[in-house]
């Protein structure tokens, strides 16, 4: 989790490596109406390849919520 914590304080930190998705770009994806992972893949292409960011990026949505 330390590395989510580090994440959850920049915005350009990487959130999903497969694609190179830095947490503003989720943020955003968000702002504009994307409010699950299936959403935001559709936007943006994170989390759509391992889906190892997954739990990540529900961080972030209920963070953000």
């Amino acid at each position: 989790m330390e590395g989510f914590t580090l994440a959850l304080n920049n915005h350009d930190d990487i959130i999903c490596n497969c694609m190179t998705i830095t947490r503003g770009e989720i943020l955003e994806s968000i702002s504009n109406g994307n409010k699950d992972i299936d959403t935001i893949g559709e936007d943006i292409d994170a989390g759509v390849i391992c889906e190892s960011c997954h739990d990540d990026i529900e961080q972030i949505i209920e963070n953000r919520n």
